[in-house]
């Protein structure tokens, strides 16, 4: 006896195959595919709720609510009800809407916020998808040509969209790269240089793992304008601006570049890890941060979301391995992590 995903029960045999079935599918495939196509909605009012301030706002009856945010008699109570389908928001005993531990999520002030990520997600790179089909058809991103300029050239252009991309980014990063130093000993070496990494949130999880190591992050001259060194480790790291297609200004025998080859199509991954190889002597290491694709389903929707914001891919072991041996480097091994990214170790050849 068992429950399927879908919440029906059936009986099976030992081969896996249905011999009764108990209960029918909570929802039916129609109903679970109607639900997907209008995701558009769910992302929208997440990002309604972040504009309003919503988040900040509770505690508040929806009237309260309402009056608060300045909305109409009645609107309050419509977008508290779209959140509460959400899971975000809940209506206790006393009348008043709270935010969720979800929900919690989307206030400024929690440590994890994805307040910023809520607006990225429903701007630029939503419209973008209106596109992909264009995208699939040339092999390049639709959002230069929904937005008259590419994506990381618009983002330098707009330093309120800037800031609200590397908030997002350092959100993530704190999630993601929590237990990556458990994966990886860097302690081995003195110094590591995380190229391309934003505004630092890699690095600072590095640091803190490995009293021992110092590390620079190198990045943009306007995206290191938002980047602060924790007190902690400010003594053990640096920044430095530079620009990953062009020679870098420092050297290191440890590179790592974290979620910055997946932004770019191979051509453009290729020269990258060229100017990693210039600044490495022979011997040296390099770690890729990345999502090494499988023969599951898994990370389909963000490979797509990749092409078409950016042209860039997700990309299989053997497809690193192509690039890297092409860029002069030899590819050890694929350490697994327990978070969305595996990391990539090549050493310089």
């Amino acid at each position: 006896r068992v429950q399927e995903f879908d919440g029906s029960l059936s009986v099976i045999d030992e081969a896996g195959e249905t011999v009764l079935e108990l209960r029918p599918p909570l929802r039916s495939p129609l109903e679970e595919l109607s639900a997907e196509m209008v995701g558009m909605w769910r992302t929208q009012t997440i990002r309604t709720g972040v504009e309003l301030g919503v988040f900040e706002a509770l505690p508040a009856s929806s009237g309260e609510l309402g009056m608060k945010l300045g909305l109409p008699e009645s609107m309050g109570a419509r977008l508290l009800r779209g959140l509460a389908e959400l899971g975000l928001v809940e209506r206790r005993d006393d009348g008043n809407y709270r935010a969720t531990d979800r929900g919690r999520y989307l206030k400024r002030s929690h440590p994890q916020s994805l307040a910023d990520a809520a607006l990225m997600w429903a701007g630029d790179t939503y419209d973008a998808w209106s596109g992909a089909t264009r995208a699939l058809r040339t092999g390049r991103s639709s959002f230069t040509a929904t937005h008259g300029r590419e994506f990381f050239d618009r983002l330098g252009d707009d330093p309120s969209r800037l800031g609200e991309y590397h908030q997002a980014l350092a959100s993530y990063a704190r999630h993601d790269y929590r237990r990556l130093a458990e994966a990886v000993d860097f302690g081995i070496h003195a110094c590591v240089l995380d190229a391309g990494g934003g505004t630092g949130e890699l690095t600072f999880a590095l640091l803190r793992a490995f009293p021992t190591l110092a590390g620079v992050v190198m990045d943009r001259p306007e995206v290191l304008r938002e980047a602060e060194v924790p007190e902690e480790i400010a003594g053990r790291c640096s920044f430095i601006a530079g620009d990953l297609f062009s020679r870098w200004p420092v050297e290191s025998d440890a590179v790592v570049l974290a979620r910055v080859l997946h932004d770019w199509p191979d051509g453009d991954a290729a020269r990258i890890l060229e100017r990693a190889r210039e600044a490495m002597p022979a011997g040296g290491c390099l770690y890729v941060v990345e999502m090494a694709l499988d023969e599951s389903a898994a990370a389909g929707l963000l490979d797509l979301n990749m092409l078409v914001t950016t042209g860039g891919a997700e990309r299989s072991a053997r497809q690193f391995h192509a690039l890297l041996a092409g860029a002069g480097f030899e590819m050890l091994d694929v350490a697994v992590t327990d978070g969305v990214s595996s990391v990539i170790r090549a050493r310089a050849a």
